[in-house]
Parts: structure tokens; sequence; C-alpha cells
């Protein structure tokens, strides 16, 4: 004999598919308001840093689909080629103005202020101006540790042409060559680490027995969580006939371009 149902029955199994819907319904509008908070969130980030972004974008566009295309058949020329010194073959330089640094794989071209005090108000109105070295640290040409911070992504009201300079420092690899034109004599520093810090790792400033450059910049792009850190040894000119430097400061603290 078939068990009949009733209507206390139907009461339940209705009751339970309506919490199921409700419970679906529920789940549904979380991941619906996520959603559009993650849009959100994403469109204000690269609206506030447009330059970082755009300088992101341009760079993986670059790296990824930009390809050198040469004809099937090619034109044979003869030409008499000027040979190179090996001075000449060893560093061709880029073309970088005096008191500037260039990262040719990056289009980096800035200016460098030097002997920027590590002081908070005097380090950010200078950023404004390019990429800063931090006073106290070596110069180019002297032996030790050359310190230089810039920005990696800015406030949007503040108006300069360097508020993302160093957005791509952290695709910088080993053996990437760094120029600096220091007083109308160019020095090359060659890559041969780079890193992920906290803030209040002091030991970047620090002097050293080589001649080294350390970039330094925040990551991730719009925040100043962390820092971003390039490390790079002078290759050009022979480092060995650098002089000397002042007695270093005992640094007490790391700043860096937001």
């Amino acid at each position: 004999m078939k068990q009949q149902i009733t209507e206390e029955d139907l009461v339940r199994l209705f009751s339970y598919r309506d919490r199921a819907e409700k419970r679906q319904s529920v789940l549904f509008s979380i991941f619906y308001y996520f959603m559009y908070f993650a849009i959100f969130s994403a469109i204000v980030y690269s609206v506030i840093n447009f330059n970082a972004v755009s300088s992101t974008i341009t760079y993986w566009y670059k790296s990824n689909f930009t390809t050198q295309t040469t004809d099937e058949t090619p034109v044979v020329q003869i030409n008499v080629p000027k040979v190179p010194t090996l001075e000449e073959e060893k560093y061709s330089t880029p073309n970088v103005a005096d008191n500037h640094i260039a990262i040719p794989v990056l289009d980096v071209n800035a200016p460098v202020t030097f002997g920027v005090n590590n002081v908070y108000k005097e380090v950010e109105s200078n950023l404004i101006n390019g990429v800063i070295q931090i006073n106290g640290t070596s110069l180019p040409g002297q032996t030790g540790n050359i310190y230089i911070t810039g920005h990696s992504s800015n406030y949007v009201w503040v108006k300069s042409d360097y508020n993302s300079i160093f957005a791509l420092l952290d695709k910088l690899v080993i053996g990437d060559q760094i120029y600096i034109n220091y007083n109308d004599v160019v020095y090359v520093y060659q890559v041969f680490d780079t890193k992920i810090v906290v803030p209040s790792d002091i030991s970047l400033l620090k002097a050293t027995n080589d001649s080294r450059l350390t970039l330094v910049t925040c990551w991730p792009v719009g925040t100043s969580l962390k820092r971003v850190v390039v490390l790079a040894n002078q290759i050009h000119p022979d480092p060995k006939n650098n002089t000397k430097p002042d007695t270093p400061i005992n640094f007490q603290s790391l700043t860096s371009g937001r």
C-alpha cells in the first residue's frame, strides 16, 4: 500500500525548497556585489595610478607582441664599417644628459637631484623633479653605495612628469645596464641582484666596499607596503680608479618614493 503524502509533508517540502532558493539567491547577491566591488576597485586603482598602469601595459605589449619584421629577400649591401675600439664596442652608451639616469630597457630617462637629505619633506619635494640621490651615500665615481630612489606612483593631484618613473623597476633582470651621467662622465652599472624588502630595511643605505648602485621604489605600485630593490655594480669607467667618499652617515630610517 502506497504511503500518502500529507499536507504537512507538502508544506515541509515546499518550505525546504524555498529555503534552498533563498540561500542560492543570497549567494548570487554576494557574488554579484563582490564582482561590482572588484570592477569598481580596479577602475579606481587604474585612474589613481594611470601613468604606472599605462607604463606596465605598454611594457607588456612591447615584450610580447612587438617583433622586428624583415623582408623575405634581403638586400645585399657592401659597406666598409668603421672598426670600433675595444672600449667603444664594449660600452656603447645611450645619449644621457648631464645629471641624468637612463635605463634603456625600461625606456627611463630622468634627471637626478644629488645630495638630498633623508628627510621626508625634502625627499618628496625633490621627487617631483625626477629621482634623487640620498645625501650621505656615495656619488658616481666614488667607491661605496650610491642610493637613488624615485616614485613608482604618486597621488593623482600631484603634478609631475616623474610620478611613475620607477613603476617598471621590478622588471629589471640580472645583466641589464643602467647609465648615470654625473659631471659629464657617463657611468655604466650592470644589475647583479633584485629583491623585495620591508620599508624598515635600512641596510640598503649602508656603505659598501665595492662600487655599486642601489635603486629603490615602493612596491606594489600604488602602495608603500614594501620596497623593490635593484643592485648594480659599476662596470665602466674602471671602478678601481674611483675615489673614497666622505664619512658615510649612519642612517636610522629608509626613505623612498611612493
